[in-house]
């Protein structure tokens, strides 16, 4: 952030941006062990100038362009600021219990998340921009200890940015380039709540059911306790299509579906209220295939659907406008969609299965091949893809289900073999693969829906059970999991 006047300045600091209702609890209790903004891996540079303020933060990154960047959870919290400041631009400010809170500036647009929504550490907050009062794109940050400034610690040590050197005499921070660990708790492929099914954005994959013959939604938690929103009736409709996703940025899965008959889409929140975009006409055509993901980046899920007849991608955004890729011709007929992030770019990427084959093709919404394209990796029959963030690296792996011995395969784009590839578990006929992150670790988990007794069951990479496995929660002839994959697959 640049030099501000002192009256600016006034309107982004702590003092102001949350002076209302929202200071934390005095006396803090322990530092959280925050992590760096930002995802798995990457290296920023973390600086200051005079004037800045002691302890402020800019940070820019040290490869690629630093605008659009995604901007993750330092740490789980409660967002209890996000909006605009004529300083600060659109930002978000994180509670984190006993004190503790984070603050972030100059986000590129409106925040993902909203007040009083519960974040998990490496979700989705934002992406990098220079609104407000900024020169150019970069993110400030912050942490304070019972509302006052401290200096920033990142996986428990300190940033050595203390100082801005004013007044003249006072010393200045150098600069220092850090590394990402924001690792486990971190987004897996493409929109967090698109992939995992996350109905109450609470950062873990919900148990999640939509009942094609009375058009209801069915919403249990892995303690198998209901979640708000369960038994909604919305659609019913033959041929209606589940295509749940974050429609509107709040961080959690909405109640959605494609109607082909019609090529329309439908989008309700768990509060049953309709959102922007709902009873849009996008699509239609016979065998048109709903392929919902972030393509754009902005936090939101937008309306995209897979042409096998012409092997097209077609994407529009919830106000009905073309986003950067549409039309793009990409696959052939066979080919099996398997959107996600392949290259961790925070934006779903066109990628496809081919099942005659056993390989694998992505690009990015650029029409540019993304490392990883062409892999061999899979290809006996009835191997099911089921792409995820195994690994918990930011991006989407290459990954089946091999319903023959109830196997499930993983390998990242470089085509390594991640922890946890080979493990047996399922293989009676007609498991479903639903994967997701069931246990809020920022990894996606061997998870399957058991149609035959409706049951659902749920392994770690390290095939420990996770919480909520074995849970009896549907079993109706057609209940459908309404997991990414299963919605792309079941056409």
């Amino acid at each position: 952030m640049r030099r501000l006047a002192a009256a600016a300045l006034s309107t982004l600091t702590a003092a102001t941006i949350c002076a209302t209702a929202i200071n934390p609890a005095q006396a803090a209790g322990p530092r959280p062990l925050f992590q760096l903004p930002f995802p798995c891996g990457e290296s920023w540079k973390l600086t200051t100038y005079p004037g800045h303020d002691d302890f402020d933060i800019d940070m820019f990154a040290n490869s690629g362009t630093t605008n659009n960047r995604p901007i993750l959870a330092s740490y789980g919290g409660t967002v209890v600021r996000s909006g605009w400041n004529s300083g600060g631009g659109n930002y978000v400010r994180i509670d984190h219990g006993n004190g503790w809170q984070t603050l972030y500036l100059h986000m590129i647009a409106p925040p993902p998340v909203s007040v009083g929504q519960v974040v998990t550490r490496g979700q989705l907050i934002g992406r990098v921009g220079s609104t407000g009062d900024s020169s150019g794109p970069h993110l400030h940050y912050e942490q304070l200890r019972d509302g006052a400034k401290v200096e920033s610690w990142f996986n428990g040590e300190p940033s050595g940015i203390t100082t801005d050197g004013d007044p003249a005499g006072e010393p200045q921070s150098p600069p220092r380039n850090v590394t990402s660990a924001n690792c486990a708790g971190e987004p897996p492929s493409t929109n967090r709540s698109v992939y995992m099914a996350d109905y109450d954005g609470d950062g873990k994959s919900d148990l999640a059911f939509y009942r094609p013959t009375t058009g209801t939604w069915w919403l249990h938690d892995t303690n198998d306790d209901p979640i708000h929103g369960s038994g909604t009736q919305y659609g019913g409709q033959t041929g209606d299509t589940p295509a749940p996703g974050d429609y509107d940025g709040d961080g959690k899965s909405d109640l959605a579906f494609y109607r082909p008959t019609t090529g329309t889409w439908w989008l309700h929140d768990t509060n049953d209220n309709p959102i922007h975009g709902s009873g849009t006409q996008y699509g239609g055509q016979t065998g048109d295939i709903p392929v919902p993901g972030d393509y754009d980046g902005d936090g939101k899920s937008d309306f995209a659907f897979f042409r096998p007849t012409t092997g097209t991608w077609w994407i529009h955004d919830t106000n009905d406008d073309p986003v950067q890729g549409t039309g793009t011709q990409y696959g052939q007929a066979g080919d099996i969609p398997v959107p996600g992030d392949y290259d961790g770019d925070g934006k779903s990427d066109f990628a496809l299965y081919r099942p005659s084959t056993g390989t694998w093709w992505i690009h990015d919404t650029n029409d540019n091949p993304v490392h990883g394209t062409g892999t061999q990796y899979g290809g006996q029959t009835g191997d099911t893809p089921a792409p995820g963030d195994y690994d918990g690296d930011g991006k989407s792996d290459l990954a089946f289900y091999r319903p023959t011995n109830g196997t499930w395969w993983i390998h990242d784009t470089n085509d390594d073999p991640i922890h946890g590839s080979g493990t047996q578990y399922g293989g009676q006929t007609g498991d479903t693969p639903a994967p997701g992150d069931y246990d809020g670790d920022g990894k996606s988990d061997f998870a399957f829906y058991r149609p035959t007794n409706g049951t659902w069951w749920i392994h770690d990479t390290n095939d420990n059970p996770v919480q909520g496995t074995g849970t009896q929660y549907g079993g109706q002839t057609g209940d459908t999991p309404t997991t990414q994959l299963t919605f792309t697959l079941i056409n």
